[in-house]
This record gives C-alpha cells, sequence and structure tokens, in this order.
C-alpha cells in the first residue's frame, strides 16, 4: 500500500508538471484546458502539444459538450473526445471520479 500510495503521487506529480510547462507555454487558457491539452496528447501520441491545441476548446464549466475533435482525413474518421477534471476537493466515495478511479490509479504503474 505504502508503495502504491508513492507511485500515485508520483503520477500526480508528474501530470502536474506538464500541465504547468502546458500554461507557461500558453498563459491565456484555463487548468481545464490545459489538462485537455494534456490528455489529448497522452491518448494520441500523433498529436503534439501545439496541434492539441489547436484541437481543443472549452465552453465553459458543466457545458457537457465535445473538449476536442480530429478529423483523420487517412483514415476516413472523425473523433471526439470529452474529458472530466475535478478540483479539490475530492471525496472518493461520492465524486464522479470515485473509489474505483482511485484504485486504477494506485494500480497503475507506468503513465509515461
Amino acid at each position: 500500500m505504502v508503495n502504491d500510495t508513492w507511485n500515485l503521487r508520483s503520477v500526480i506529480r508528474r501530470i502536474e508538471h506538464e500541465i504547468r510547462e502546458i500554461m507557461s507555454k500558453y498563459p491565456q487558457i484555463p487548468f481545464e484546458r490545459a489538462f485537455d491539452i494534456f490528455a489529448l496528447n497522452l491518448i494520441d501520441e500523433s498529436i503534439d502539444i501545439d496541434e492539441a491545441f489547436e484541437l481543443t476548446a472549452i465552453d465553459g464549466p458543466q457545458d457537457n459538450g465535445i473538449d476536442a475533435l480530429k478529423i483523420d482525413d487517412h483514415d476516413k474518421r472523425i473523433y471526439f473526445y470529452q474529458f472530466k477534471t475535478k478540483k479539490p476537493p475530492i471525496n472518493p466515495e461520492r465524486d464522479t471520479f470515485n473509489k474505483s478511479g482511485v484504485n486504477d490509479l494506485q494500480n497503475a504503474k507506468i503513465f509515461f
């Protein structure tokens, strides 16, 4: 359990670092959009940070809209992305990011 906690903290620190770097590159964007850029780049490594910036958009909190859109001309597909962020305080028993989500993070060994 101690090792899992350390792994989780390490992953969270790495994610925070990556998001801070994105926010320093694009100081006009809010945290939520920086997270979406990070997540899009993480999901699809062929999308670099600058392209992810172009593909993402934030309409506002609780908008339930599409956070990113990618048109792949080669595969003739359109990809829609919806991301979820949660600001502290987080209650794993009650919130959308529930206990199983926390367990998944604790069991993750490699994010990068």
